[in-house]
Protein backbone atom coordinates (compact mmCIF):
# COMPACT_ATOMS: atom_id res chain seq x y z
CA UNK A 1 0.00 0.00 0.00
CA UNK A 2 2.95 2.33 0.48
CA UNK A 3 3.61 2.56 -3.26
CA UNK A 4 0.28 4.14 -4.26
CA UNK A 5 0.39 6.40 -1.21
CA UNK A 6 3.90 7.57 -2.13
CA UNK A 7 2.77 8.17 -5.72
CA UNK A 8 -0.18 10.19 -4.39
CA UNK A 9 2.32 12.32 -2.45
CA UNK A 10 4.15 13.04 -5.72
CA UNK A 11 7.18 10.90 -4.97
CA UNK A 12 9.19 8.99 -7.56
CA UNK A 13 9.13 5.37 -6.41
CA UNK A 14 11.92 2.82 -6.78
CA UNK A 15 11.50 -0.63 -5.28
CA UNK A 16 13.07 -4.04 -5.25
CA UNK A 17 11.58 -7.49 -5.31
CA UNK A 18 11.64 -10.80 -7.07
CA UNK A 19 10.85 -11.15 -10.75
CA UNK A 20 7.36 -12.46 -9.98
CA UNK A 21 6.33 -9.08 -8.54
CA UNK A 22 7.88 -6.85 -11.17
CA UNK A 23 4.87 -6.48 -13.46
CA UNK A 24 2.52 -5.73 -10.55
CA UNK A 25 4.91 -3.10 -9.13
CA UNK A 26 5.33 -1.36 -12.49
CA UNK A 27 1.55 -1.35 -12.96
CA UNK A 28 1.27 0.51 -9.62
CA UNK A 29 3.49 3.28 -10.93
CA UNK A 30 6.94 2.22 -9.76
CA UNK A 31 9.46 4.05 -11.94
CA UNK A 32 12.37 1.69 -11.36
CA UNK A 33 12.22 -1.96 -10.31
CA UNK A 34 15.32 -3.75 -9.03
CA UNK A 35 15.30 -7.55 -9.10
CA UNK A 36 17.12 -8.29 -5.85
CA UNK A 37 18.12 -11.76 -7.08
CA UNK A 38 20.10 -10.25 -9.96
CA UNK A 39 21.05 -6.77 -8.77
CA UNK A 40 22.09 -5.05 -5.57
CA UNK A 41 20.33 -1.75 -4.94
CA UNK A 42 23.50 -0.37 -3.33
CA UNK A 43 25.31 -0.60 -6.67
CA UNK A 44 22.48 1.14 -8.53
CA UNK A 45 21.13 3.87 -6.27
CA UNK A 46 22.47 7.04 -4.71
CA UNK A 47 21.25 10.50 -3.81
CA UNK A 48 17.83 9.21 -2.69
CA UNK A 49 15.55 11.51 -0.65
CA UNK A 50 13.65 8.88 1.36
CA UNK A 51 14.04 5.19 2.07
CA UNK A 52 11.28 3.14 3.63
CA UNK A 53 12.97 0.23 5.36
CA UNK A 54 11.04 -3.03 5.50
CA UNK A 55 14.11 -5.24 6.03
CA UNK A 56 15.28 -4.23 9.50
CA UNK A 57 18.57 -3.57 11.28
CA UNK A 58 20.73 -5.77 9.05
CA UNK A 59 20.12 -3.41 6.08
CA UNK A 60 20.02 0.00 7.79
CA UNK A 61 23.69 0.79 7.13
CA UNK A 62 23.28 0.12 3.39
CA UNK A 63 20.00 2.04 3.22
CA UNK A 64 21.66 5.07 4.81
CA UNK A 65 24.46 4.88 2.22
CA UNK A 66 22.09 5.48 -0.70
CA UNK A 67 20.46 8.55 0.87
CA UNK A 68 21.49 12.04 -0.14
CA UNK A 69 22.58 14.51 2.56
CA UNK A 70 19.59 15.40 4.77
CA UNK A 71 17.77 12.32 3.43
CA UNK A 72 15.40 10.42 5.67
CA UNK A 73 15.29 6.72 6.45
CA UNK A 74 11.93 5.59 7.83
CA UNK A 75 12.12 2.10 9.27
CA UNK A 76 9.10 -0.12 9.74
CA UNK A 77 11.19 -3.03 11.05
CA UNK A 78 14.17 -1.33 12.65
CA UNK A 79 14.73 -0.19 16.19
CA UNK A 80 12.66 2.42 18.04
CA UNK A 81 14.64 5.51 19.04
CA UNK A 82 14.30 8.61 21.23
CA UNK A 83 12.49 10.57 18.50
CA UNK A 84 9.89 7.80 18.24
CA UNK A 85 9.32 7.84 22.01
CA UNK A 86 9.04 11.64 22.15
CA UNK A 87 6.70 11.79 19.11
CA UNK A 88 4.42 9.29 20.87
CA UNK A 89 4.56 11.02 24.27
CA UNK A 90 6.02 7.98 26.03
CA UNK A 91 7.08 8.21 29.65
CA UNK A 92 10.53 9.48 30.57
CA UNK A 93 11.68 5.93 31.32
CA UNK A 94 10.55 4.61 27.90
CA UNK A 95 12.06 7.66 26.19
CA UNK A 96 15.40 6.99 27.87
CA UNK A 97 15.21 3.28 27.06
CA UNK A 98 14.36 3.82 23.38
CA UNK A 99 16.98 6.57 23.23
CA UNK A 100 19.59 4.08 24.41
CA UNK A 101 18.39 1.24 22.14
CA UNK A 102 18.15 3.41 19.02
CA UNK A 103 21.24 5.54 19.63
CA UNK A 104 23.43 3.39 17.36
CA UNK A 105 21.23 4.16 14.36
CA UNK A 106 20.73 7.79 15.27
CA UNK A 107 24.52 8.28 15.51
CA UNK A 108 25.08 6.38 12.26
CA UNK A 109 22.61 8.66 10.46
CA UNK A 110 23.82 11.88 12.11
CA UNK A 111 27.45 11.18 11.12
CA UNK A 112 26.30 11.19 7.51
CA UNK A 113 24.01 14.23 7.88
CA UNK A 114 20.89 12.07 7.50
CA UNK A 115 17.89 11.21 9.65
CA UNK A 116 16.72 7.90 11.09
CA UNK A 117 13.05 7.53 11.99
CA UNK A 118 11.25 4.51 13.36
CA UNK A 119 7.59 4.24 12.45
CA UNK A 120 5.13 1.88 14.05
CA UNK A 121 1.74 1.52 12.44
CA UNK A 122 -0.80 1.60 15.20
CA UNK A 123 -4.54 1.58 15.56
CA UNK A 124 -4.69 5.35 15.67
CA UNK A 125 -8.01 6.75 14.50
CA UNK A 126 -6.54 9.97 13.08
CA UNK A 127 -3.77 8.11 11.25
CA UNK A 128 -6.22 5.59 9.80
CA UNK A 129 -8.61 8.39 8.76
CA UNK A 130 -5.85 10.14 6.74
CA UNK A 131 -4.84 6.90 5.04
CA UNK A 132 -8.47 6.03 4.28
CA UNK A 133 -8.98 9.46 2.66
CA UNK A 134 -5.95 8.99 0.42
CA UNK A 135 -7.07 5.50 -0.57
CA UNK A 136 -10.64 6.61 -1.28
CA UNK A 137 -9.70 9.77 -3.20
CA UNK A 138 -7.39 7.81 -5.46
CA UNK A 139 -9.48 4.63 -5.73
CA UNK A 140 -6.54 2.66 -4.35
CA UNK A 141 -7.43 -0.93 -3.64
CA UNK A 142 -5.18 -3.55 -2.07
CA UNK A 143 -3.99 -6.42 -4.21
CA UNK A 144 -5.53 -9.68 -3.00
CA UNK A 145 -3.24 -12.68 -3.36
CA UNK A 146 -5.42 -15.43 -1.99
CA UNK A 147 -8.60 -15.93 0.03
CA UNK A 148 -8.90 -18.79 2.53
CA UNK A 149 -11.90 -19.94 4.55
CA UNK A 150 -11.28 -19.98 8.29
CA UNK A 151 -11.13 -23.78 8.20
CA UNK A 152 -7.87 -23.40 6.22
CA UNK A 153 -6.24 -20.88 8.57
CA UNK A 154 -3.08 -22.99 8.89
CA UNK A 155 -2.62 -23.03 5.11
CA UNK A 156 -3.11 -19.25 5.04
CA UNK A 157 -0.50 -18.76 7.76
CA UNK A 158 1.94 -21.07 5.94
CA UNK A 159 1.40 -19.11 2.73
CA UNK A 160 2.20 -15.82 4.49
CA UNK A 161 5.15 -17.32 6.39
CA UNK A 162 6.81 -18.43 3.15
CA UNK A 163 7.00 -14.74 2.20
CA UNK A 164 5.90 -15.09 -1.40
CA UNK A 165 2.40 -13.62 -1.22
CA UNK A 166 1.73 -11.18 -4.06
CA UNK A 167 -0.64 -9.00 -2.08
CA UNK A 168 -2.92 -9.47 0.91
CA UNK A 169 -3.93 -12.89 2.18
CA UNK A 170 -7.53 -12.87 3.39
CA UNK A 171 -9.20 -15.26 5.84
CA UNK A 172 -12.99 -15.31 5.70
CA UNK A 173 -15.39 -16.27 8.44
CA UNK A 174 -18.71 -17.82 7.50
CA UNK A 175 -21.68 -16.85 9.61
Amino acid sequence: MVIPIAKYMGLRVITSGSESGQERMLAMGVEQFINYKQQNYIDLLSNIDYVIDTLGPSELRNELKILKPHGKLVSLKGVPNRRFAKDNDFSLLKTLLFGFVGSKYDRMAEKQGKEYHFFFVQSNGEQLKKVAEILELNSIKPTIDKVYPFTQINEALDHVAKGHAQGKVIVTFES
